[in-house]
């Protein structure tokens, strides 16, 4: 790799870096608020039906709207991981570019 392409890295890293981590943190904050909310979602469906408080959960548990909301999570935290793996992917060629450039 030519020193020019190496330093230039140095340079264009760290912005890169710092909206990855950006991204990744505004994803991770909103998994965890949609998984707190997972508890009122599921309460509210409970609500909505009739019988003992079993039957009432096993429904909740059933319900299309209890389904959409955990698989929207599921999507969440897919993206979320995606989001981690590219900030520590630029992170870690920072540090390989870094080790390259000290060794020329």
């Amino acid at each position: 790799m030519e020193i020019i392409t190496i330093r230039l890295r140095l340079e264009q890293l760290p912005e890169e870096i710092e909206k990855a981590e950006f991204d990744y943190q505004e994803h991770k904050a909103t998994l965890n608020h949609q998984e707190d909310l997972k508890k009122n979602v599921l309460a509210m469906e409970k609500v909505k039906v009739d019988g003992s408080n079993a039957e009432r959960e096993t429904q909740a548990y059933a319900s299309q709207e209890y389904k959409s909301f955990v698989g929207a999570i599921k999507d969440l935290a897919i993206e979320t991981a995606k989001k981690g793996a590219l900030y520590h992917k630029k992170q870690n060629e920072f540090e390989a570019m870094r080790s390259l450039n000290k060794n020329i």
